[in-house]
Parts: structure tokens; C-alpha cells; sequence
């Protein structure tokens, strides 16, 4: 058993869940909430979340466009050997690990194939993610970096089946990168595997009577989990429209499974295989193996050693389902919007990882629940050529105060944003839009888990906040003065 438990101390990274999950798309819908784009006829943006609604394009339309983020969070609190010592995990409280992230695209093309047929190409990135904790921070045993992406490109097809009613549909090539890095208390993991097999701690009082410091903390390295994997998925939409100035829109994402195929790399703290094997603490545990008649070496030392070795890895990772309603209707000067998307992440239970160098495979429990995000903006036509929008949103988390984690420091998120569109010529129109999101302070009390070390990081999390702005130029090259 304790080869076992020590050969699968492949630390798997955890995931960040539905934190991971970002609202952009148009720069004209996160002026007014992200409500209501799927039900946006006008916009040739509303591709990125209903394939239907480019249905009423009338001429090639392109889009070029960015949305920048940047969050802000810290922790308060520390983290302890809970498991073992109970000593506390040196270090500071990691600083703010929010980052300005790289800029995400929104690249939209739609062309009329007919009367009733339309094409449509679009690239944007749903998800995405930057944590980056001081490397010594006292919670260096659950997370430094987690880095996530998610890239789309997807080309799509609409049919207008009447003059009220559309449907479309897209195939969705999805791009998955992602990095995961954390320290592994290896020395805390022997010593609680030494007690579970003797009933007892004989680690400490073998390293007190030797007078060197006991396990934990001891035998650290750096795991760092990089992946990069491509994965296969569709969306289909449909949109009604009531009246000229009214539609409601559907569309649904089918989840998309992602076979990772990574790399672990390893980096041991300053210590030595030898070092590992002379260590007096385990003067005791190598007595007892030898009395069973089992190896010390081959028992405790090479399992050990290969845990802190890099190595390739598979999983299986599943982008959950989602089922959205999207809602406009015009009234004079004023456009009002809303809409709700649900996304299933409590249909992901696990995540189980498979080790290229023999080494038994780790399964990670998942406790997901499902977000649900509702919306709401309005848009106001100011003059001609100036429009002016404003929006609400609140989502829902896919974390509680249970299963918070250092990855996942997420919580209930409202958001207030702002908004306008600006007619340069009949072919050219530009968009901006800003927006400020906000959680309430978050409790956290993470048990590393997945290392088997049992320290725990407790804590609160302050207010997460992020701000974004988002631009785009659409082209329409058929336009005329």
C-alpha cells in the first residue's frame, strides 16, 4: 500500500471551473450587460452565441475587435500542516494574483449565400484565466500559477425558414491551453503514510532524537503541469422574430471533450535522492519494512523519487453543455435587452489522469455546481449616428464556501457596464464598451487533496474585482454613401 499511494503522487492540477468562464463577445452587448445578442438581428457579432441570428444580414459584414481584462484579489489567512505537525506553512499571503490578461479576439465574418442561406466564420476565446500567487506564499502547496485558455474558431451556417423564423448551426473547433504549477509536500505525504501503516507518528520522534527537522517541509519540489489539446464541438440556435422591432432567440452548446495529453516537469527544493535515503527520520520505517521482509528502497525511496520526476500524462476533460434565451425588443429610441444562460459544470464529477511512466493514476473529485447568469441593458439611439448602452448582469458561482479553492477564489459575480456605437461612414462603425465586475469577500478552506499531503489553506478571500474594456470596428464593404 504505501508504494501505492506514493507511486500516485502525481499531483493532478484542479481545475478552475466555471471561474474559468468569461461573458465577452460583442463589444456592443458588453456595453448593455451581455444581454440579448442572440436575439441581435443587426449585429453581425451575434453569431459568437446564436448560429441563427445572422440569418438577417443582408451583405458581407466583417468584425475586428478585442476584449482586455484585468482582476484584482488577495488572500488573508494561512495555511497549515493540518495533517501532521499542524505547523504553519511559512511565507506571505501571495499577493494579488490577478493579472492584466492578454487581449481576446473577436473576429467575426458573415456572408449571404442566397435568399435564405447565410456563412458565417468566427474566433473568440469563451474561457480564460491567469492566477498567478508569490511562488513562496504560504499557500504554495495548492496553487502559484493557473493559467487557462480557451480559443474558438468556429464556422457556422443559418437558414432563415420564413420571414419570422431562423435556425443555424456551427461546428466549434476549441483550442485548450493550460498551465497549472503548485509545491508537493512530499516529506508531509511519507510521514502520514509511515503513521496510517504504523498506527503511529514514528517519523518525529525519530527525527527529534536525532536532532534534525522532522518531515514536512523537508523533501518540497515544484509541480508544474503544462497542456495544450484541440476538442470537437456544435452549437445550434434558433431565432423568432414577433414583430420588425422584436425577437427572442435560443441556442444551445453541446459539451466538448478534450483529451490532454501533457507534460509534468518536476523540480526538487535542494535535496537529494541520497539525502532521502539517509534521512534518520526514516530510520524506524525502514526497520519495520525490513522485519515484514519488504524493501525500503523499493517500499518508500523509489516511489518517492519517481514522484518527483517529470513525466507525460493523459485525461479526458469535458467543457461543460450550456442552454441560453436571448431577448430584444425596440421601443422608439430605446432597445431593451435580457437573457439567461445556463451552464451544467456539476455534470463534470472527476477528472482522472493516467502517468506515461507507469505510476498508478490519480482521480480528482470535482464538486461543481451548475451558473446560471442572468442579464439585462438597455441601448439608446442619441442621435443619427451616436447609440449609448447600459447593463446589469449577476452569475451565479460554480464554487460555495465548501468547495472554494486557491485555483477557484470565485464567487457570485454581479456586473455593471457601459457603453456606445459610433457611425463613422455607412461602411464603418465602431463600438466600445467598460465594465466593472465584483464579488462579495469569500471564505476558503482548501484541503490539498490531490498531493495527499493534508495541509489545509484558511483564509478569506477580499472582494474579487475586474475591469474590462472592449473595442471593435465593423466593416461592411457593400455599403454606399
Amino acid at each position: 500500500m504505501f508504494a501505492a499511494l506514493l507511486g500516485s503522487l502525481h499531483v493532478a492540477p484542479a481545475t478552475a471551473s466555471g471561474s474559468f468562464s468569461l461573458p465577452f463577445d460583442s463589444a456592443a452587448s458588453a456595453g448593455r450587460g451581455f444581454a440579448g445578442l442572440g436575439a441581435d438581428t443587426e449585429d453581425p457579432s451575434a453569431l459568437l452565441v446564436n448560429p441563427a441570428a445572422s440569418a438577417w444580414q443582408t451583405e458581407l459584414r466583417t468584425v475586428g475587435g478585442f476584449h482586455l481584462a484585468a482582476y484584482a484579489t488577495r488572500f488573508r489567512g494561512e495555511a497549515r500542516r493540518a495533517a501532521t505537525d499542524d505547523s504553519r506553512v511559512d511565507g506571505g499571503n501571495g499577493g494579488n494574483p490577478g493579472r492584466l490578461d492578454l487581449p481576446l479576439p473577436e473576429l467575426v465574418a458573415v456572408r449571404p449565400l442566397g435568399e435564405r442561406w447565410h456563412a458565417g466564420l468566427r474566433l473568440n476565446a469563451p474561457y480564460g484565466i491567469t492566477l498567478r500567487y508569490d511562488p513562496d506564499w504560504t499557500g504554495r502547496y495548492h496553487a502559484i500559477d493557473t493559467i487557462v485558455r480557451g480559443i474558438e474558431f468556429a464556422p457556422s451556417v443559418s437558414f432563415r425558414v420564413h420571414d419570422d423564423w431562423s435556425i443555424g448551426g456551427a461546428v466549434i473547433v476549441q483550442q485548450f491551453i493550460a498551465e497549472f504549477s503548485n509545491d508537493v509536500d512530499l516529506g508531509a505525504v511519507i510521514q502520514r503514510q509511515a503513521t496510517a501503516e504504523a498506527g503511529a507518528d514514528i517519523t518525529t520522534p525519530a527525527c527529534a532524537a536525532a536532532g534534525v527537522p522532522s518531515l514536512p517541509g523537508k523533501y518540497d519540489f515544484r509541480n508544474a503541469f503544462e497542456i495544450a489539446q484541440p476538442g470537437i464541438g456544435w452549437q445550434f440556435g434558433s431565432l423568432w422574430r414577433w414583430s420588425a422591432d422584436g425577437a427572442i432567440g435560443i441556442d444551445y452548446r453541446a459539451p466538448i471533450t478534450h483529451r490532454l495529453d501533457g507534460r509534468a516537469e518536476r523540480r526538487r527544493d535542494g535535496w537529494t535522492a541520497q539525502q532521502l535515503r539517509d534521512d534518520p527520520c526514516l530510520a524506524p520505517v525502514e526497520l519495520a519494512l525490513t522485519l515484514q521482509g519488504r524493501s525500503f528502497e523499493q517500499t518508500v525511496v523509489q516511489p518517492a523519487l519517481r514522484s518527483s520526476e517529470p513525466t507525460g500524462f493523459t485525461s479526458l476533460f469535458t467543457i461543460p453543455e450550456s442552454l441560453a434565451i436571448h431577448w430584444m425588443n425596440r421601443v422608439g429610441a430605446l432597445t431593451l435587452s435580457a437573457g439567461a444562460r445556463w451552464t451544467r459544470w456539476e455534470a463534470i464529477d472527476s477528472i482522472r489522469f493516467r502517468f506515461d511512466n507507469g505510476a498508478p493514476p490519480v482521480t480528482e473529485p470535482l464538486r461543481f455546481e451548475s451558473s446560471l447568469r442572468v442579464t439585462g441593458g438597455l441601448a439608446w439611439q442619441a442621435a443619427d449616428r451616436w447609440t449609448l448602452r447600459a447593463g446589469v448582469a449577476y452569475e451565479t458561482s460554480t464554487v460555495d464556501n465548501d468547495t472554494r479553492t486557491a485555483r477557484a477564489p470565485d464567487g457570485h459575480r454581479a456586473v455593471f457596464t457601459a457603453g456606445l456605437g459610433y457611425r463613422l461612414a455607412p461602411a464603418w462603425h465602431i463600438d466600445a464598451a467598460a465594465g466593472y465586475l465584483r464579488t462579495g469577500s469569500r471564505p476558503v478552506s482548501d484541503l490539498a487533496t490531490a498531493s495527499g499531503s493534508g495541509n489545509r489553506l484558511d483564509g478569506r478571500y477580499d472582494a474579487l474585482r475586474l475591469g474590462y474594456v472592449s473595442g471593435r470596428l465593423i466593416w461592411t464593404p457593400g455599403a454606399n454613401e
